[in-house]
């Protein structure tokens, strides 16, 4: 069987990721601008929306990017369909580990395939630590509202909103990242399909 026939086919159903992609990253940035702004109590109004908006962006980009990699790892498929790679964030305590699991699969699989084993990505892990900090610390500062005085409580706030920060721009260049890894090796399988 020619290389043609192989690959040409499976990248019928491939979409670039741009669109998600730049969606996401827009929505990243309004984050953080919200994020900042409520940081020095001026528009927190906005912080929700933003957040919301961000969620359904990441989502909207995971969806695809995971599609995406079913359609270029050629002989090596990834452990979760599209839809398990959405249906896991929404799972409570599954999604701590599965959010790991699924950037990381999504970054090794958008690799060129000689790389794969060589691709450890220490952006999925700082992403993952950050993201987990900044959640831990939020719900601390929630739940601990009539505990701590003032000062302190504005403190954690602060902390745990420079984290979020932190989480959504390593998400940035994660998101960055994986797209254009997507796009390379469908560019080279298309190259290796046309040859």
């Amino acid at each position: 069987m020619d290389q043609q026939a192989i690959y040409a086919p499976r990248l019928r159903h491939f979409k670039s990721p741009y669109p998600a992609m730049f969606t996401t990253l827009a929505l990243i940035l309004f984050f953080v601008i919200a994020d900042v702004l409520a940081m020095f109590g001026m528009v927190e109004i906005l912080s929700l929306p933003s957040y919301i908006a961000l969620v359904v962006g990441f989502l909207f980009w995971v969806y695809r990017a995971a599609s995406n990699v079913r359609e270029i790892s050629r002989t090596e498929n990834p452990s979760n369909s599209p839809a398990w790679a959405l249906a896991w964030w929404f799972i409570p305590l599954a999604n701590i580990w599965y959010s790991l699991q699924i950037m990381w699969e999504l970054w090794v699989l958008s690799q060129p395939r000689g790389m794969r084993r060589r691709a450890v990505c220490w952006l999925v892990v700082v992403w993952w630590l950050t993201w987990l900090a900044a959640t831990a610390l939020g719900l601390h500062y929630y739940w601990s509202a009539q505990v701590y005085g003032a000062a302190e409580l504005h403190r954690v706030y602060l902390l745990a909103s420079g984290l979020e920060i932190a989480a959504a721009l390593f998400l940035a260049l994660l998101v960055w990242q994986i797209s254009r890894q997507q796009i390379s090796q469908v560019r080279a399988l298309s190259g290796e399909s046309t040859s």
